[in-house]
């Protein structure tokens, strides 16, 4: 590893060839579109949690619901919201994959990393929102509806917005987990606010054990990386990019 007093005495052009062919610059830039898919996904997942949310109030559905057309727009924006997130969702799973491709095919991490993978997004909720893409570019648009109902014993209202789960079932592209999550249900609806919610949650904390594994697998490399991006900037050259 190189020396911050090293790193001093280096002129630009050497300074710049070092950071250039750094193996945390490298890692660095790999990432990258993991990171815009990632953020990406998040700008989609707060879109649709804000409008279920909204919807999840009795009284602002209720009010909704005093205008069909208001009623559909808003349902429509979901459905928009929906395709955003799922689509969203299988863009940062491809993204990942090639980055992983290219910096840990060979090597004993990879291992690691499937294990995390099949752990995590093996389960049925995975399965369903990553087929739901696949479903909405193939076959149609997933039917959404806003419903409030009355809830026993203690009497009160309950809004939320829900997908048919009927249609879905017709479709026989559905992996094995997704379909028998979708058979599994009781209703003819599943409402949508906790299966988002429970995917989104799995997602941050897949990405959070990734990013601290990287640290810890490169540690000393990104250190290096930092004293140089540092002594870079202090330059007056601006971010390393």
């Amino acid at each position: 590893m190189t020396s911050p007093e090293e790193i001093a005495r280096l002129s630009d052009k050497e300074l710049r060839d070092l950071l250039d062919n750094c193996e945390a610059f490298r890692i660095d830039r790999t990432m990258l579109p993991v990171r815009i898919a990632f953020n990406i996904f998040l700008g989609n997942q707060s879109e649709l949690l804000e409008s279920l949310e909204l919807y999840g109030d009795p009284s602002f559905a209720e009010e909704l619901r005093r205008n069909d057309e208001n009623h559909d727009k808003f349902l429509l924006d979901v459905t928009r919201e929906l395709h955003n997130y799922v689509t969203s969702s299988m863009t940062l799973v491809e993204q990942t994959r090639r980055a992983k491709r290219k910096l840990y095919a060979e090597a004993e991490f990879d291992q690691e990393y499937q294990k995390r993978v099949e752990v995590t997004f093996g389960q049925p909720v995975p399965q369903f929102i990553q087929d739901l893409r696949d479903y909405t570019l193939h076959v149609d648009l997933p039917k959404v509806y806003g419903q409030t109902e009355m809830t026993i014993p203690r009497m009160s209202r309950r809004s939320s917005v829900w997908i048919d789960i009927p249609l879905l079932r017709q479709w026989t592209g559905w992996s094995l987990a997704a379909k028998e999550y979708l058979f599994d249900q009781a209703a003819a609806h599943l409402p949508l606010k906790p299966v988002v919610e429970a995917y989104s949650r799995l997602v941050e904390e897949f990405y959070e054990w990734f990013g601290r594994r990287q640290r810890e697998l490169h540690e000393a490399a990104f250190r290096e990386y930092e004293l140089l991006r540092d002594a870079w900037d202090g330059r007056g050259h601006g971010p390393a990019t």
